[in-house]
């Protein structure tokens, strides 16, 4: 008998056929629901291992970018352009969102969630709204 047939027999008599049944569930519905395809979620976790590794810090627009895409407020809106320029005093940066937001809120929301990223001291908001306001 194969190794992993023996560790699915163990793990079918360590848990239980129902408590292993919902374990899948749950992974094949979080697989389903990610925001982005397997293999681009994929590269970006090899990425983020061999960054981490390698002792690399992600950058501020990196964390901008990865702040917009898991805050509850914006992850579901179209996701700007991120750029990110020294401030004139060299301690801050001034953040750069460029792109296209449903409504004045959405927009707003975007600002507000790059600016509250450390290290950011200003964003300059360039996003056209391209729904009507509310």
């Amino acid at each position: 008998m194969s190794t992993p047939i023996r560790l699915a027999i163990r793990g079918v008599r360590a848990f239980g056929p129902r408590r292993l049944a919902l374990v899948a569930v749950g992974v094949a519905v979080g697989a389903a629901c990610t925001p982005m395809a397997g293999p681009e979620l994929r590269a970006r976790v090899v990425d983020a291992v061999r960054r981490r590794r390698a002792g690399a810090e992600p950058t501020v627009e990196e964390r901008v970018r990865r702040s917009l895409a898991e805050s509850p407020r914006t992850w579901h809106l179209p996701q700007p352009e991120v750029v990110a320029v020294r401030a004139g005093d060299g301690a801050d940066w001034t953040i750069i969102l460029a792109g296209t937001a449903p409504d004045a809120t959405a927009c707003a929301d975007l600002a507000s969630v790059a600016g509250a990223v450390a290290g950011v001291g200003e964003v300059d908001n360039r996003i056209r709204i391209t729904g009507r306001e509310a």
